[in-house]
């Protein structure tokens, strides 16, 4: 029993101490695109969270060595999700989605290492599908389609290389 508590509180001073450090904005420094913690000159690794005045979150991002990493959400001052961007290495990577105040989507962007790749979708406030554009290396590039606001279609274009095709 004292064994198994022992190898316990072990196991869980191991973990904490390997957690990363969360950061105010304010604690951090920027140089040439890189996060610092201020008064320190080792890259940061770990959260950073941005708030107003009054506390209210606006930012909460990410970061391995300098860089963002992973996810970083923007809060509207509902507390809403305003927008989610994913990184890889301080570079959008993933999808990315703007948010409208009533919590809809508004946009959403695929990245392939900071390059449009992929769909690029609006939405109406209701929620449903506007227009959708497919990028390859940030040019057009395969079928785009727009919708009325009841979700049905009512235009259908072809693009290669950013022109159109038929």
């Amino acid at each position: 029993m004292i064994k198994n508590l022992v190898i316990a509180c072990l196991l869980l001073f191991f973990t904490a101490s390997c957690s990363d450090a969360t950061l105010d904005a304010s604690d951090t420094i920027s140089i040439n695109g890189t996060i610092y913690k201020k008064g320190s000159s080792k890259v940061f690794t770990g959260k950073v969270i941005s708030k107003h005045k009054n506390g209210q979150i606006i930012r909460k991002s990410n970061y391995k060595d300098g860089k963002e990493q992973g996810q970083s959400i923007f809060y509207l001052p509902n507390g809403n999700k305003d927008f989610v961007a994913n990184f890889d290495n301080g570079v959008e990577h993933g999808v990315s989605t703007f948010w409208r105040k009533n919590g809809h989507k508004k946009i959403e962007i695929s990245y392939q290492y900071g390059a449009l790749n992929g769909p690029k979708t609006w939405f109406f406030s209701n929620g449903k599908k506007m227009k959708r554009y497919h990028y390859k290396n940030n040019q057009l590039d395969g079928q785009s389609t727009w919708w009325d606001k009841s979700g049905k279609i009512w235009a259908e274009k072809n693009f290669k290389n950013n022109k159109e095709i038929n």
